[in-house]
């Protein structure tokens, strides 16, 4: 009789943990943290829902259908698809600031050669430029300092979560109203709060760097800054435009991000991406 190896039943145990580890690891990779805000923006109120596991995150609006913003924390790389057209264009803050460079050259000479025609030739010029996605070349970038975080005394619970108030300041002159998490209030699994925090720097830093091209595309990013702990704001009011976001749930699911572009799809340029 054929006598079995006395360490087999140990290999079997080590292989069945294995096994269990990686069962696990699987399990706990596809968790993600799933937030959904309400919108409000002189439409009626619409749903932002934002899903973000493994510093990856996707974020879609009912406002623009077709539309999703896929976002990476560990390479602070972002791009806007538009799933109908199997499109996607790279946002890079500072290629953007480059371009807004050139933009904002092009704004002032567009602006001198627009003041000098009649209101029927003007308005052939701007319907021309709408078609290039600069539908808002003749709107003046309005710009008013750094931003600082000034914190209110006032303290609220949203979705029943509770936040302190705060507004960001530029000079004197108000940008916007946040109501910031109290501390790790909303639970969130260490990757994915720091991909959310990033996502916030990297908008600020394109609403700061790339103002120009992004005003001129008719876009308006809302102006905000964190604390030195970075809670999460989980309600915003903007000052400069009829924009309100508001938590009504977070969520975890087993959904993945998964951290790349969908296949098939071509790189457009950003004016391009909604046109």
């Amino acid at each position: 009789m054929k006598r079995t190896p006395s360490f087999a039943p140990r290999r079997s145990v080590t292989c069945w943990s294995l096994l269990l580890l990686v069962c696990v690891t699987g399990i706990s990779a596809k968790a993600a943290t799933e937030l959904e805000f309400q919108l409000t923006d002189g439409h009626g109120p619409r749903s932002l829902h934002i899903i973000v596991s493994n510093g990856h995150l996707r974020l879609q609006s009912d406002a623009q259908p077709g539309f999703e913003l896929y976002f990476s924390a560990p390479t602070q790389t972002a791009y806007l698809i538009n799933h109908p057209r199997r499109q996607y264009a790279h946002l890079d803050p500072l290629q953007l600031e480059r371009n807004g460079v050139a933009v904002s050259s092009l704004v002032g000479a567009l602006q001198n050669q627009l003041s000098g025609l009649d209101e029927g030739r003007r308005n052939r010029v701007n319907d021309f430029l709408k078609g290039l996605g600069l539908g808002k070349l003749d709107t003046p970038t309005k710009h008013t300092g750094p931003l600082r975080l000034v914190m209110t005394t006032k303290r609220r619970r949203i979705a029943g979560i509770p936040c302190h108030e705060g507004e960001v300041l530029a000079g004197n002159e108000r940008q916007s109203l946040l109501c910031l998490e109290e501390s790790d209030a909303l639970s969130l699994p260490l990757p994915d709060r720091q991909a959310l925090v990033a996502l916030i720097h990297f908008f600020m830093a394109l609403a700061e760097s790339a103002s120009p091209l992004i005003a001129a595309l008719g876009i308006t990013l809302p102006r905000i800054a964190l604390g030195k702990d970075d809670t999460l704001p989980i309600a915003l009011t903007d000052y400069q435009q009829p924009l309100q976001l508001t938590l009504t749930r977070v969520s975890t699911s087993q959904k993945i991000v998964q951290p790349s572009l969908p296949n098939g799809y071509r790189a457009v340029p950003l004016p391009l991406i909604a046109h």
